[in-house]
């Protein structure tokens, strides 16, 4: 099994290319959610519940891909933890605020989420690029 490990290489990456990676990472992320979902429900776990377990494996799998491939962070896993989660939950506000002032403008609810989900986005790497992983690619 190969182990990623930081290299320093993050540090030479351009910006589209991280931005790329940190995006490849939340889909990876997201399958395991819905991967961990299905098979909980198959096993007739409650679908709540079943999603409630997919989104956390989701959680740690994200902060895993963006710590060590993403950014190559310097800092330890725990010491990311803490202020990945706190961005997680910043970016719940942000997908929150801009969608409440994008439906009050009247456009249609999918449109509105989709810049929501696109401001969350963008505001979340930023915040894991400058704050959560910093001492890997800053």
């Amino acid at each position: 099994m190969r182990h990623f490990v930081n290299t320093g290489n993050a540090q030479q990456r351009s910006e589209p290319e991280l931005l790329a990676r940190y995006t490849s990472a939340g889909l990876i992320a997201t399958g395991s959610h819905y991967l961990l979902m299905v098979v909980l429900i198959h096993l007739n776990v409650m679908p709540l519940a079943a999603t409630a377990a997919g989104s956390i494996l989701g959680m740690f799998v994200a902060h895993q891909l963006n710590h060590r491939w993403t950014m190559q962070s310097n800092r330890s896993l725990w010491a990311t933890l803490g202020p990945f989660f706190t961005v997680g939950l910043i970016t719940v506000l942000v997908n929150f605020f801009c969608f409440a002032i994008l439906e009050s403008l009247s456009l249609s609810l999918i449109t509105a989420q989709l810049c929501a989900t696109a401001g969350a986005f963008l505001a979340g790497y930023a915040m894991n690029r400058y704050w959560t992983f910093v001492g890997g690619t800053a």
